[in-house]
């Protein structure tokens, strides 16, 4: 299943601010704050992020946002689920590939 328009944009938001943001003091970083608030961690959604990252051409950072940030989850929970969904997927095509 293909990441949504809400995932791939949480994923630019957080790697911008991972990349051209950590360094300022007080310039909010609203998807890292999601991602505390809610207690994920990257590993947590690794998938997610790999995926999108692999989609993206070009550097690992995102010069120049064009969505605004918006959650693309509601609880923490959900994004571990789309991140273990995932994994699933990735196993099942790899399997298919193998086999």
């Amino acid at each position: 299943m293909p990441l949504t328009q809400l995932e791939k944009n949480f994923v630019d938001h957080l790697d911008h601010e991972a990349f051209e943001l950590t360094s300022r003091v007080g310039v909010p970083v609203p998807a890292t704050n999601w991602l505390t608030a809610h207690r994920v961690t990257t590993s947590d959604v690794s998938n997610i992020l790999n995926l999108r990252r692999a989609e993206r051409e070009g550097p690992p950072w995102v010069p120049g946002l064009t969505e605004p940030y918006a959650p693309a989850w509601k609880t923490g929970e959900e994004a571990k689920e789309r991140n273990r969904e995932l994994e699933k997927e990735l196993q099942d095509a790899k399997a298919v590939r193998s086999g």
